[in-house]
Parts: C-alpha cells; sequence; structure tokens
C-alpha cells in the first residue's frame, strides 16, 4: 500500500473512530429563558406602633419609609372612614389630642363631586399619629398611616 494511501485510510478509519465516541449530535442548551423578578413580600416594619390600628380589608402597596405605610383597599370610603373615625387611638386612651384642630381626636373630611378624602392627626407627648385616607379613580381607597416620636 501506498503511503498516501496509507495516510488516507488511516485518517479515515481515525474520523470514523472519533465521531463513534461522540453523541450523534451534541445537545444544544436550551435558550435562556429570562427569570421573573422575585415578587417582594411588603410587611408591616418591626417597631411599626401597634396601637395603630391597620384597616382589616387592606393590602400593603409600598414602605414609604420605616415609619410610614400605604395601603390599599376596594371597600368603599365611607368604610374605610368609619373605621378610623371609630378606631384611632386616642379614643379610650387618655392625653391622645387632635393635632388639626385641637380637642377630641376625629377625622377631617373633604369631599368634591368627584372623591373625598380625610385626615386625622392625633398626638400625645412626643407622638403623633398620622392617617390619610383618599379615594382614587378607580374607586379604590388609599390609606397611609405615619407616626413620629421626637
Amino acid at each position: 500500500m501506498k503511503e498516501s494511501t496509507f495516510s488516507v485510510l488511516a485518517f479515515v478509519l481515525l474520523r470514523v473512530l472519533a465521531s463513534g465516541c461522540a453523541p450523534a449530535s451534541t445537545p444544544v442548551p436550551p435558550t435562556a429563558t429570562p427569570i421573573p423578578p422575585t415578587a417582594t413580600v411588603l410587611a408591616i416594619p418591626i417597631g411599626f406602633p401597634i396601637y395603630i390600628p391597620i384597616y382589616p380589608n387592606a393590602k400593603i402597596v409600598r414602605l414609604l419609609s420605616e415609619n410610614v405605610i400605604e395601603f390599599v383597599t376596594s371597600d368603599t370610603f365611607e368604610q374605610v372612614a368609619a373605621f378610623y373615625q371609630n378606631n384611632l387611638p386616642p379614643l379610650g386612651d387618655e392625653g391622645w389630642e387632635d393635632g388639626i384642630i385641637g380637642g377630641r381626636p376625629g377625622l377631617l373630611v373633604q369631599c368634591s363631586a368627584s372623591k373625598c378624602d380625610a385626615l386625622a392627626i392625633s398626638k400625645k407627648g412626643n407622638q403623633e399619629i398620622q392617617v390619610t385616607i383618599s379615594e382614587n379613580a378607580d374607586k379604590s381607597v388609599r390609606i397611609t398611616l405615619g407616626y413620629i416620636e421626637t
């Protein structure tokens, strides 16, 4: 056998053997699927005063700071306002004052033809509680609760 024929046969034989050792087709990695961001679970911060009532059907939508939380509910403005009128701390607690106009704490409500807003500020010593209630365009209600201790 001539040397060139031997080289060709050796090359073909090595090629056949090499192809038998490898998988018939190289697996193609799956295309990368973007992983959706993990949902952030919002919770009332540790240290938020337990004497500030949280509306029962409200969902936290934003933590504006560790002292200010924004909620939303599909309940009506009237339901939310009645809850806070009846459950604000001061009621039954000594020493709380209305931070808006003085006297017994309560809600200051203002309504226009399209929506209502309410505000309550209660003070006791170095503590202040702020509650705002706003009716959104879709008739959901935004509740913002905050406190300050100086």
